[in-house]
C-alpha cells in the first residue's frame, strides 16, 4: 500500500495592482488554511475578504509524505459559486506552473477532480522544501473561495452495479428500462464519477426521493 500524500495546510499568495505577490490575510494577518487529512475529500474555503487579482499562488506549509494537491478556484457567476475553468480545462496547461514537479505529476495535472491515474500535482520533495503551485487566469478576476483535494488512492474502491428507485404514488419504485430491472453498470475504474442517462423519464412524487442500491 502507497503512503499517504497530501498537503495538510497552506498560504495564498496573489499578485497585487504593481505585479507584487503578496501574501492573503485575514484581520491583518496571513492567514494558513487548513488543508486534507485523507485520500480525496474536497475542501473548500471562502475568502473574506475576497481578491482581484490575475495570478495566485499556493504554498504548503505542512503535508503528509508529499506536497500533493489538485485545486479549483471560484468567483461569482450566474450560478455562484462559479468556477475559474481549473477542473474543466478552459485554463491551459500553461497557465499552470509549480516550484518543482515529478515526470508523473506535472503542475498541470492539480486541476480539482483531476482523473488520470488519480494522479495530482506533486513536487520533488528532495529538492523542494518550500513548494508551491500557481494559476495564472490571464487577466483579473474576482475570486472569492478555493478548493483543494488530495491525490486519490490507488487501491481500487467502487461501486461496479447498482439500482436506482424512485418516489411515486405513495411507494418506492425500481426504475425499469424496457419493463425490467436490469442493473445500471457504474465504475470501472478509478473515475470519479460516471453519466448514465435514462432511455425513460422518471417523475418523482412527493417526497422528492431517489435512491442507489449497490446490487
Amino acid at each position: 500500500m502507497e503512503k499517504p500524500h497530501w498537503v495538510k495546510s497552506y498560504q495564498l499568495d496573489y499578485e497585487h495592482m504593481n505585479s507584487t505577490m503578496i501574501e492573503y490575510r485575514e484581520s491583518g494577518v496571513a492567514k494558513i488554511f487548513s488543508g486534507n487529512f485523507d485520500y480525496e475529500t474536497v475542501i473548500t474555503h471562502h475568502l473574506s475578504p475576497a481578491i482581484y487579482t490575475r495570478t495566485v499562488r499556493f504554498l504548503p506549509k505542512s503535508w503528509e509524505t508529499f506536497a500533493t494537491m489538485r485545486v479549483e478556484m471560484y468567483t461569482y457567476g450566474k450560478y455562484s459559486p462559479t468556477d475559474l475553468g481549473i477542473a474543466s480545462g478552459e485554463l491551459p496547461d500553461s497557465q499552470i506552473t509549480a516550484s518543482s514537479y515529478t515526470e508523473r505529476t506535472p503542475p498541470w495535472e492539480g486541476r480539482l477532480f483531476f482523473q488520470r491515474d488519480l494522479l495530482s500535482w506533486c513536487n520533488t520533495l528532495s529538492l523542494d522544501r518550500q513548494p508551491w503551485l500557481e494559476f495564472n487566469m490571464s487577466h483579473v478576476m474576482l475570486i472569492t473561495a478555493v478548493a483543494v483535494q488530495p491525490r486519490g488512492y490507488f487501491l481500487p474502491r467502487y461501486v461496479k452495479t447498482f439500482q436506482v428507485m424512485y418516489y411515486q404514488n405513495g411507494q418506492m419504485i425500481t426504475y425499469k428500462d424496457k419493463g425490467k430491472s436490469v442493473p445500471r453498470v457504474s465504475y470501472t475504474h478509478f473515475t470519479l464519477y460516471h453519466m448514465h442517462a435514462f432511455s425513460t423519464a422518471i417523475t418523482v412524487g412527493d417526497p422528492r426521493c431517489v435512491s442507489l442500491h449497490v446490487v
